[in-house]
């Protein structure tokens, strides 16, 4: 947990300075990476990202933290910032937690975002929110392998609670 920040505070701050990053409108694609099949970062979605992976570790094994109504409403807000763009993935996997359920039908509306939905899914199976079967249905056909298997998860563990 060498990345992991020691006060809430700090996390807070992380979380504010982190929103800064991005311009105030979303910008558009940048040039298609050859190698990866997909358009290049921005330097301010790769800070974001770290920033978010900084959260992500500071929870581990801090659940006291999980549960604090602020610190989620922070993170939140960094993860729904659609100018950060793919800067929001790791915010959405550092909400992925039980105590965070509340803020799933806050998440829940980016399915629809190609730069965050598999992270979306992971969140939602983490926070254990069996209420998007129908949204994530469409997404267990995804091009992507990875967000296919999330979706099926999904799916598997919830389709009878729809």
């Amino acid at each position: 947990m060498s990345d992991a920040l020691e006060r809430k505070d700090e996390l807070i701050a992380l979380c504010r300075k982190t929103i800064r990053l991005a311009p105030a409108e979303r910008p558009p694609d940048l040039p298609i990476l050859e190698s990866a099949g997909v358009p290049d970062w921005y330097p301010f979605e790769r800070k974001g990202w770290a920033n978010g992976e900084t959260a992500r570790q500071t929870l581990i094994g801090r659940r006291n933290w999980k549960r604090d109504q602020q610190l989620q409403q922070e993170m939140l807000a960094v993860a729904t910032h659609e100018p950060l763009r793919r800067g929001r993935q790791s915010w959405l996997m550092a909400l992925g937690f039980v105590d965070a359920q509340p803020l799933a039908n806050r998440i829940a509306p980016f399915l629809t975002d190609p730069n965050v939905d598999g992270h979306v899914i992971d969140a939602l199976l983490k926070m254990r929110s069996p209420d998007y079967v129908s949204e994530i249905w469409r997404l267990s056909k995804h091009e992507q392998p990875w967000i296919r298997k999330l979706a099926r998860r999904y799916l598997v563990r919830y389709s009878d609670a729809a």
